[in-house]
């Protein structure tokens, strides 16, 4: 109590029979935090301290209130810049459930004696976000770049290859939680098609003894993230059924979110990202969004994004010289118009040319 620190100052102490040396990186003063650095300050009552670790110590701190309740979220998260159109429910539940309870400090989640959500299943028809919603999680978590997975990439023919395989997507989450404590980055593993090792090769009793045994490493995996707190698993299928029961219990995937196809108001959403970069420029004044939104009924987010690109292509056709030696193309006059995105309309089909 009343001890002056210095920055920079280098100090001793002794701590269940063992000497270390700590040096001081930063003083804060209560009630200034943000007047900048401070030369020295006393030690009070109200003293808080956050130790670090140096990056080749073998010392490892956990349950610190301060370190722990640092940065979930990246510096540059946008809400805005996500691409996520017509998901904004979705987001909102995910954040709600997964995510808001890592900015809690640990010593409190301890004394609550709860665990954060550590699996994730988006589950829904093809095109409706599922992937991008996956991949975006990944990227704005302050933590290591997300790891991302197909099921049947991961599937072998050879005896416990497979197995193996589903280890190793842990092993770099495992090491660094043994390595740095509570001061571990964020680990994200995104398994796309994850039903894809529940229905992997034929209905024989070898293959069904394979697929159990899969299913089990895949299971015991994910019991084994209850002692980490810098991982988050996303599983991806369009066919929840498919899943055995086994993976989808509370401490598994225990977070199921359903993906539908968009409503008016999502593809509107969807429709407005998908243009928002040829607006200005390139858009003819006739083109009606909202329209366009109101006229795709049952449409995906990838049947959108088709919609958009064909009616691109299409434009691009019209302002284009493609029967000339010379392509030219007039960038100044180049417009897609509202006959573009209504050509392409019911249904979106492929058009077979026939040439002599």
């Amino acid at each position: 109590m009343n001890q002056v620190m210095s920055s920079g100052q280098r100090v001793t102490f002794e701590y269940h029979m063992t000497a270390y040396i700590f040096t001081v990186n930063q003083v804060i003063m209560k009630g200034q935090e943000n007047s900048g650095d401070v030369e020295r300050g006393m030690i009070s009552n109200d003293t808080s301290f956050i130790f670090e670790a140096a990056n080749t110590s073998s010392i490892k701190f956990v349950n610190q209130h301060e370190a722990a309740s640092s940065n979930v979220l990246r510096d540059d998260f946008n809400p805005q810049s996500l691409g996520i159109g017509g998901l904004g429910e979705q987001f909102a539940y995910i954040c709600r459930r997964a995510l808001l309870s890592r900015f809690v400090p640990l010593q409190m989640f301890h004394k609550l004696g709860i665990n954060h959500v550590k699996g994730l299943l988006l589950y829904g028809p093809p095109g409706t976000g599922k992937t991008l919603m996956a991949n975006q999680i990944g990227k704005i978590l302050n933590g290591k770049e997300p790891k991302v997975v197909r099921g049947p990439d991961i599937v072998s023919e050879m005896i416990g290859k497979t197995e193996k395989n589903i280890r190793d997507l842990f092993a770099d989450a495992e090491n660094d939680q043994r390595k740095h404590g509570d001061q571990s980055k964020h680990h994200v593993i995104i398994f796309d098609e994850i039903d894809a090792i529940c229905k992997m090769g034929g209905s024989t009793r070898a293959a069904e003894v394979a697929r159990h045994r899969i299913v089990q490493q895949l299971a015991t995996k994910m019991d084994g993230m209850k002692a980490l707190n810098n991982i988050l698993l996303i599983g991806v299928t369009n066919r929840k059924d498919l899943l055995p029961e086994e993976l989808l219990r509370p401490g598994r995937f225990e977070l199921k979110v359903k993906f539908s196809l968009p409503d008016e108001s999502g593809r509107l959403q969807i429709l407005e990202i998908l243009t928002d970069k040829m607006e200005n420029s390139f858009l003819a004044p006739d083109v009606n969004l909202q329209e366009l939104a109101a006229r795709t009924e049952k449409y995906s987010g990838a049947e959108l994004e088709a919609l958009v690109n064909s009616s691109v292509s299409r434009a691009f056709n019209r302002a284009s010289s493609v029967h000339s030696t010379k392509m030219g193309f007039d960038e100044e006059s180049f417009k897609i118009t509202m006959e573009d995105f209504l050509h392409q309309l019911h249904p979106l089909a492929v058009q077979v040319i026939s040439v002599n």
